[in-house]
């Protein structure tokens, strides 16, 4: 009942926005931290792929594009800002992974983000989603598994709730499937095992 609720709250909230669409670009760490968009978008934020702009899930590699109208279109290389906001999901630039990755949730000094990695498949690309986390927005991001958290054994407490989040992001298939309906769902289940964190 508890995820339940959280999920129909993040629906709500989403639902809330004036537009889906409404992206927001933050050159700065401050910035995205405070809400303090640099640049606001009626458009969707695109990234830049083949030679044309496409949409994106939860990871971002190339250039983005964010059309201020229907004649101005702003580009901003990987790098060059710190993250962005569009389609009701919050996106963090990672210097370790060299793309940009959807913050899943953030509280009490402990992040989570979620990335995706293609495969090949008969006949097919196959998309597995990565999990992240780093103790604060920004900071080096370490791939949530076994061994990563092998090194936190100085800190068992954020150990074993991150072990056990693993556990349940495995146990509902989150890694193999994850759109709209699942991701609101892991931010609800995220945003619980967060609220439980007490940070050292």
């Amino acid at each position: 009942m508890k995820y339940l609720f959280k999920i129909v709250c993040c629906l709500f909230c989403i639902a809330g926005h004036a537009s889906k669409d409404t992206s927001k670009i933050f050159l700065t760490k401050e910035a995205f931290i405070g809400n303090h968009p640099d640049l606001v978008s009626n458009y969707r934020i695109k990234e830049k792929f083949w030679g044309g702009w496409s949409n994106f899930t939860f990871q971002a590699k190339g250039s983005i594009g964010c059309r201020l109208s229907k004649q101005e279109l702003k580009t901003f290389s990987p790098g060059t800002i710190f993250g962005f906001q569009t389609n009701g999901i919050e996106y963090v630039y990672s210097d370790s992974i060299k793309a940009f990755v959807t913050l899943v949730a953030a509280d009490k000094g402990l992040s989570v983000y979620v990335g995706e990695q293609e495969s090949s498949a008969y006949r097919s690309i196959a998309v597995h989603y990565i999990f992240y986390y780093s103790t604060e927005i920004g900071e080096r991001l370490k791939i949530l598994n076994d061994e990563n958290l092998i090194e936190l054994s100085g800190n068992p407490s954020l150990q074993r709730l991150l072990s056990l989040l693993s556990k349940d992001i495995k146990k509902h298939h989150f890694d193999q499937y994850l759109h709209e309906k699942q991701f609101l769902q892991v931010k609800a289940m995220v945003n619980n095992y967060l609220s439980n964190y007490t940070a050292g």
